[in-house]
């Protein structure tokens, strides 16, 4: 898998067909194939036209927008991979279950003061939000803080 870090100022990515293309002015920079991209980094005044935009999210690549020295300003990702919609509702998907009870069991395994104890509070908080969520998916939904 490959990364493609787009770092000359005033460039473009755009896709043909199953790759994207690199471009300044008319004159084709580079290219990578689609099926060989994991990630697309973009630094600076760099741009990417919306069609290479669709057809990352469509083969779920993220892309990363950062400054030209390297500060991140944003992140695009596929929305739906931890979650599905159907019927007006949000709900998780097998990976985004999985990530949930992860991090949910990790917060109970934290310390509370010095002693390792579970932390009630806090599960008696996230199982009401689960079941929210679970039972009212159309009602606005206010994921757990994951720290």
């Amino acid at each position: 898998m490959q990364t493609l870090y787009v770092v000359q100022q005033g460039c473009y990515v755009c896709r043909d067909q199953q790759k994207l293309l690199i471009k300044r002015g008319g004159n084709v920079l580079g290219e990578v194939r689609i099926p060989l991209l994991e990630q697309v980094l973009i630094f600076g005044r760099s741009q990417i036209t919306t069609q290479a935009i669709q057809t990352c999210l469509q083969n779920k690549i993220p892309i990363a927008f950062l400054s030209r020295m390297g500060y991140c300003y944003g992140r695009v990702m596929k929305v739906d991979q931890d979650f599905y919609y159907q019927d007006e509702g949000c709900f998780l998907n097998e990976e985004g279950r999985k990530k949930f009870l992860k991090f949910w069991l990790q917060r109970m395994e934290e310390k509370v003061g010095n002693q390792k104890q579970p932390r009630w509070d806090i599960l008696t908080a996230q199982i009401r939000k689960y079941k929210q969520f679970v039972y009212h998916p159309v009602e606005s939904y206010e994921p757990y803080l994951m720290q």
